[in-house]
């Protein structure tokens, strides 16, 4: 193909140089008594002709040249397109990772504070066990009694061989809240059927009669002890009793 346009080039190209080499001829002729002229004439021509032959191959290797760099340029841009691509789809790739990531950290952390709850609710229910250990409250009673059962509520509670029971119980610990259900409680819970305490550890407290239950306020905390035997008098007494210990440690 390429010598086909070569030689399609050079027989334009000659006759182009014929035409040009017939009017330096007429010039010639016309101008034929300057010798020394004559003489420049002719080695111009020579010149033209051997210059064109070499113009036409550069021009066809600068030709052919042109087109190799831009393939080269073609490739090599294609080439950095997909490079940019793939980098891009990494890139993209590499933020749903750390998406992903961020969320199973969320989420282990949810678990973690979910866990450290639990653990909380767990360890406050034990410290109100600590409150009042099994051995006192065989002591109050004087009776066996079972191990401590501890709920959710925060709360409390031994059992006696003849079924008598102490129940401590955490009511609030939320400041002004607790002052005030403490206060309420004595006319909407015991009917103002109570009798004041004198409680060392205690700020106050009073045993409500209905309920045969002790209500302590103390450090912004209203605790409730409750306190059924077979009788009422000896009721109150374990209650008060009770209540010195859970008001000196609480």
């Amino acid at each position: 193909m390429i010598e086909s346009i070569q030689v399609f080039l050079l027989s334009k190209l000659k006759a182009h140089f014929q035409a040009l080499s017939q009017c330096l001829i007429v010039f010639y002729m016309t101008t034929s008594t300057l010798t020394c002229y004559n003489l420049f004439v002719h080695t111009l021509l020579l010149i033209i002709y051997l210059m064109s032959k070499k113009l036409l191959i550069i021009l066809l290797v600068a030709g052919a040249l042109g087109i190799c760099c831009l393939a080269v340029v073609g490739v090599v841009a294609y080439k950095v397109t997909q490079d940019d691509d793939k980098n891009d789809s990494q890139d993209e790739q590499q933020d749903n990772n750390d998406e992903d990531n961020n969320s199973d950290e969320d989420s282990a952390d949810n678990d973690a504070a979910n866990g450290d709850d639990n653990s909380d609710d767990n360890g406050t229910d034990k410290e109100v066990c600590e409150l009042l250990t099994k051995s006192e409250a065989e002591d109050i009673l004087g009776l066996t009694v079972s191990n401590p059962t501890a709920s959710e509520n925060n709360s409390c509670t031994y059992i006696a061989s003849d079924f008598s029971t102490i129940s401590v119980f955490i009511a609030t610990t939320d400041g002004s809240d607790a002052e005030n259900s403490f206060n309420t409680a004595k006319s909407a819970v015991y009917d103002n059927d109570i009798d004041e305490v004198d409680l060392d550890g205690a700020d106050e407290a009073y045993w409500g009669d209905p309920l045969n239950q002790l209500n302590i306020l103390k450090d912004d905390t209203w605790i409730l002890i409750t306190v059924y035997t077979d009788d009422e008098a000896k009721s109150k007494a374990a209650g008060i009793a009770a209540g010195e210990i859970v008001a000196e440690r609480f």
